[in-house]
């Protein structure tokens, strides 16, 4: 990591000292770090959260850069998924969606995730949409928005059964993951007031699901089936 900056600062109000000679007495004293002129270098994060708090900020100036919310994922106990290749993947979505679709929420909103079964998604389905059957991905808005409004601290919940869609996936030749990733894109953008009650409604949120797909290298879902 480098960090770069003029410690002697002249534009500064009077009386305020620059931020770059705080951190440089605080780099100072930590194993790894180097200074060339007003260059710092720090070569090992390793010492550097041995004395700071500052992996907290870096962690979360990352998860900015990427333009994308914190992810809370809750797996049913019965089923197994390789959790870390899965957060990867749902990072990598997230961006592209959020990019494509301009989708704006606070740097600290949270999002969950949730991959269950046929029996809980057929329990919130029955008890939230009336109907009696199991479904592929269900969305719970932390916040009732429309399209191109900007989300609360809590984005909601995104439940997708891993069961249908496995299932979906081999009945319609895709691989799991890329239907997963769909499932994924389709249940983030209901939190963001997207939906398809209406054929201008469907054709919109459609046609905003195939471009972040493509982004991601992942065929047109619509040209075989139907989010439900």
């Amino acid at each position: 990591m480098i960090v770069t900056g003029d410690p002697s600062q002249v534009d500064l109000p009077g009386g305020v000292k620059s931020g770059l000679i705080e951190a440089l007495d605080l780099l100072g004293g930590i194993k790894g770090v180097s200074k060339t002129g007003s260059l710092q270098k720090m070569s090992s994060v390793t010492d550097w959260s041995q004395k700071s708090s500052m992996p907290m900020m870096m962690c979360f100036a990352k998860r900015k850069s990427l333009m994308i919310p914190k992810i809370d994922l809750v797996l049913e106990d019965n089923f197994s998924i390789d959790e870390t290749s899965f957060l990867k993947r749902v990072e990598v979505i997230l961006s592209n969606a959020i990019k494509k679709a301009n989708l704006k929420f606070p740097r600290d909103a949270e999002l969950s995730i949730v991959l269950a079964g046929d029996k809980t998604l057929q329990s919130l389905n029955n008890e939230w949409r009336k109907k009696d059957k199991p479904t592929n991905v269900l969305s719970f808005p932390g916040q009732d928005i429309s399209v191109g409004e900007e989300a609360g601290l809590v984005l909601g919940d995104v439940v997708i059964s891993l069961e249908t869609t496995k299932r979906e996936a081999a009945l319609e030749n895709k691989t799991f993951e890329d239907h997963l990733s769909h499932l994924v894109i389709h249940g983030f953008l209901h939190l963001f007031g997207y939906d398809h009650e209406t054929d201008e409604e469907a054709v919109q949120m459609e046609s905003l699901e195939t471009q972040i797909l493509n982004e991601l290298g992942i065929a047109n879902p619509y040209e075989d089936e139907q989010i439900l």
